[in-house]
């Protein structure tokens, strides 16, 4: 496959943004490449355990995606992320430091419920 396209970047934009512009163009490299960043069961093994092709494909789609969303990222949030090996672990962890966890946005959304309520 040849990469054609520009990477979005993380930027002033903002997160959500780039989130769906990253989402897009993973998708439009490879599926595989993108299922890469939602699989929590995929684990990077050494060379000589990787035995079919169906887990050497699984491990060139996360590499692909891992390049993908390190070039998309300014200098701080690659430092936050560039310990990590996956792509779904660092789809993960930038969700979580720009979106907040599922605890996180169910308060947020019950302060702001109550915000609205005691406005009106």
């Amino acid at each position: 496959m040849t990469y054609s396209g520009k990477i979005p970047v993380l930027g002033s934009d903002g997160y959500p943004y780039w989130k769906g512009r990253m989402e897009a163009f993973l998708v439009s490299q490879s599926q595989n490449i993108w299922d890469a960043t939602q699989s929590t069961t995929f684990v990077v093994l050494p060379v000589a355990e990787r035995t079919t092709q169906d887990i050497v494909a699984q491990h060139e789609a996360n590499a692909k995606a891992v390049n993908f969303l390190f070039s998309g990222l300014g200098p701080m949030d690659y430092e936050t992320v560039s310990h990590l090996k996956t792509a779904r672990e660092i789809w993960s962890l930038l969700s979580a430091h720009y979106e907040g966890t599922a605890t996180i946005k169910a308060r947020l959304v019950e302060t702001y419920r109550r915000e609205y309520e005691n406005f009106v």
